[in-house]
C-alpha cells in the first residue's frame, strides 16, 4: 500500500466513522520510507483519540508493509498561571524554582501542565531584563513551541505534564529573541 492509498484509505474510514470533523488533515502525514510507512494523525478534539486510535491499528493491520502510526491531540494553550514555589518529590522540601501551571484545551479534552523555571533560569532572565508577567509569557511561547513539534519528537502534554526551563533553555530563549530583534544587515 502506498502512502497515498493508505491516506485515502484513512479519510475514507474516518468519514464512515464520523470522525472527519476532529480530523486535521492539514498537521497529519502518511510518509513512504523503503521499510514501510510512517503516518501522523492529528486530531482537533483529545477526547476522541482511542476512536481515531483504532481506526488505525485495523488499517495498519491490513497493510502488507510495516507502518509506524503516531495518533496525537493538537492541544492549545489557554492560560499560564501563576508562579508556584516547587518542592522535590523524594524529600518534600523546597527547591530553588517554581511552578507555573499552564492550561491546554484540545476540543473538549481539557490536561494541566507543569512548567518549572530553574532558579537559574530566572537569574539569566532577570540579568536580560525579564521578570515578572514577562516570564509568564515566556512560558506560554516554550509551552507553544512544545506543542507544534509534530512526527516522533512530538511532545504528549497527557502522557509528560511537566516541562523545564533551565540555564540553558533559558540563554537559548534569550538568544532567539535578540537575534529576532537585530536588525537585517
Amino acid at each position: 500500500m502506498t502512502a497515498e492509498q493508505f491516506e485515502q484509505s484513512v479519510r475514507e474510514r474516518f468519514q464512515a466513522a464520523g470522525l472527519l470533523s476532529s480530523f486535521d488533515a492539514d498537521r497529519s502525514q502518511v510518509l513512504e520510507f523503503p521499510d514501510g510507512l510512517f503516518v501522523e494523525i492529528v486530531v482537533r478534539d483529545g477526547t476522541r483519540l482511542q476512536e481515531f486510535q483504532k481506526v488505525v491499528n485495523e488499517l495498519s493491520s491490513q497493510a502488507h508493509e510495516k507502518v509506524d502510526a503516531i495518533v496525537r491531540a493538537e492541544w492549545k494553550l489557554s492560560r499560564v498561571g501563576d508562579p508556584q514555589p516547587a518542592y522535590s518529590m523524594q524529600t518534600g522540601g523546597p527547591r530553588a524554582a517554581e511552578l507555573y501551571p499552564a492550561d491546554l484545551e484540545s476540543g473538549a479534552a481539557h490536561q494541566q501542565v507543569w512548567v518549572e523555571v530553574t532558579l537559574l533560569a530566572k537569574l539569566f532572565f532577570r540579568d536580560h531584563g525579564i521578570d515578572g508577567d514577562e516570564i509568564k509569557t515566556v512560558v506560554g511561547e516554550f509551552v507553544n513551541e512544545q506543542l507544534r513539534k509534530g512526527g516522533a519528537s512530538y511532545w504528549d502534554p497527557v502522557r509528560s505534564p511537566n516541562l523545564e526551563i533551565n540555564g540553558d533553555t533559558a540563554r537559548q530563549i534569550v538568544s532567539r529573541s535578540l537575534l529576532s530583534k537585530r536588525p537585517a544587515v
